[in-house]
């Protein structure tokens, strides 16, 4: 008893004298380091064990002091895992039975406890073909002492020795900079690890698991076990790189700082429509201008369609059957051939100089929603209205494109203003463009582009239509009429009497047209 009284606790020592006294036979003897050089043990192992935390990664070093075979157990969590709380070090003893080769480690002391950590496992486990394995037991101190939690597995590391120690220094992420400093150290000696950013990152701490350690990239200390540490980058520049596709050009490329807003515009050349912002081949953008949040390198094409379209161009599509003026023939002819026209308006009897109609306006709408989505707007069954039973107005209705001007009426010959028709049809985009949108849920903000320059009528445009109006602008859908006006609505008598600011059909029709070519 003379050996195991030496190596454990007098607690420890003396309940193991009162087995005896019952007549309950003790362990065989363990014996000490001087009793045996302990070559095949002694230096640093690494590999798992079980506790009552989960599985956990850990390192045993391994050596001789003061004739005692004494061993620094260092905790760390396994690769995608967090269920061990860390830094997790202990000073722990070993003792070796001869008759039956196991080793048992219990612990000694604290080098670095959590708060939340309770108990030291032990550890009795054999070596053979130069693996460390076997059980992990309760303490001593647990009301189940001595029973088992779970295995434990070690291999010996190469390189390292009982009188040195491993510094694992990491750069995370690995293209975010470099270190120096780390390797395999003498124990005691003092060390100084280095961070270096790359461009455009810069170096956030030195980290162990998830606690920081040190703010500074240089940090000098005593090594004294084995550590993993890491050094944390964050970019915070990042490489907007926007290119254009065969028939146009873009703008706004660049380098730019964390969370700065970019604005990317995209320019059609004369016969060709934008079709949206592609990376890696996918769409990721139908607006010509584009506003986003730099947070990462990113590579954009914004790409064209061309010649309007370029086997049949405006010149050699059939001709507008409806009366229309000079300027609209070329972006009528194209609506009309992509179906934006609705039977209303398609009759030649109709003077598409004229100003528009809702009930004439609602068929204008569906028929845009459905070329933006390529959906079709289902019939309703019912009709809510008791003034119109047009199909096109029940079904602008149905699908929350349009709703009435009250509960049973739509008023179908009432004339839209132009800051009126350019809401609506921007709410047909949002309709189509942003998940769960509805009337009742619509709001200023819901829209990311970069305002252009003010309308010098501005003050005239309703607060509730100034979004819409200059989303229309940036993205070259409406042109204003003429010396920097959009003409929104009439705020005069004298205004109201001559028809200021009504919308048109044709001008109701090429904003649709402009919406699908730009937007889609």
């Amino acid at each position: 008893m003379k050996n195991v009284k030496r190596y454990l606790k007098p607690g420890f020592a003396l309940f193991l004298a009162l087995l005896m006294m019952l007549g309950v036979t003790p362990l065989t003897p363990m014996t000490s380091a001087t009793e045996n050089d302990f070559s095949e043990i002694i230096g640093v192992w690494r590999g798992e064990l079980e506790n009552s935390g989960g599985l956990a990664g850990s390192t045993l070093d391994v050596f001789v002091e003061n004739g005692n075979l004494m061993v620094i157990r260092t905790n760390f969590n396994l690769p995608g895992r967090t269920n061990q709380p860390v830094p997790m070090s202990f000073l722990m003893r070993a003792n070796y039975n001869q008759a039956t080769g196991v080793y048992r480690i219990t612990w000694v002391e604290d080098i670095h406890r959590p708060p939340s950590v309770t108990g030291v496992v032990t550890l009795q486990g054999t070596i053979n073909a130069g693996v460390f394995s076997g059980n992990t037991l309760h303490p001593e101190d647990h009301p189940r002492a001595g029973a088992v939690i779970g295995d434990f597995r070690f291999v010996r590391e190469t390189g390292a020795t009982a009188s040195s120690r491993t510094i694992e220094a990491v750069a995370v992420p690995s293209n975010g900079g470099s270190v120096t400093g780390g390797g395999t150290h003498p124990l005691n000696s003092s060390i100084t690890l280095r961070a270096t950013p790359n461009q455009r990152w810069v170096f956030d701490g030195w980290f162990e698991a998830d606690t920081l350690m040190h703010e500074e990239a240089s940090w000098s200390f005593t090594v004294d076990s084995n550590r993993r540490l890491e050094a944390r980058f964050t970019q915070n520049q990042f490489a907007i790189a926007a290119t254009a596709g065969a028939g146009g050009t873009v703008t706004g490329g660049g380098t730019y700082n964390r969370d700065a807003q970019v604005t990317l515009r995209a320019t059609p050349n004369a016969g060709f429509a934008f079709d949206g912002w592609y990376e890696n081949g996918t769409r990721v953008s139908a607006n010509a201008v584009w506003n986003f949040s730099a947070t990462q390198d990113r590579t954009l094409e914004a790409r064209f369609t061309g010649g309007a379209p370029a086997e049949q161009p405006p010149s050699e599509l059939p001709p507008v059957p409806n009366p229309h003026n000079a300027w609209a023939d070329d972006e009528l002819r194209r609506a009309f051939a992509e179906d934006l026209v609705p039977p209303l308006l398609r009759d030649p009897n109709v003077d598409l100089r004229q100003p528009i109609t809702r009930v004439e306006f609602a068929g204008v709408v569906v028929l845009t929603f459905e070329n933006l989505s390529g959906t079709r707007v289902q019939p309703p069954s019912g009709n809510p209205f008791t003034d119109t039973s047009d199909i096109y107005a029940r079904m602008a209705y149905n699908s929350g494109l349009m709703v009435g001007t009250s509960a049973t009426t739509f008023a179908p010959h009432m004339i839209l203003n132009r800051e009126t028709a350019s809401t609506a049809l921007t709410r047909v985009y949002k309709r189509w463009h942003i998940p769960g949108w509805t009337f009742p849920t619509d709001r200023e903000g819901l829209l990311q582009f970069s305002r252009p320059a003010s309308f010098a009528d501005d003050a005239d445009i309703s607060g509730w239509a100034r979004e819409s109006v200059y989303f229309m602008a940036a993205n070259g859908i409406i042109l204003g009429t003429g010396n920097n006006r959009f003409s929104p609505r009439a705020v005069t008598s004298a205004q109201q009497a001559a028809g200021y600011a009504q919308a048109t059909r044709e001008q109701a029709l090429i904003i649709a047209l402009r919406m699908v070519e730009n937007l889609r």
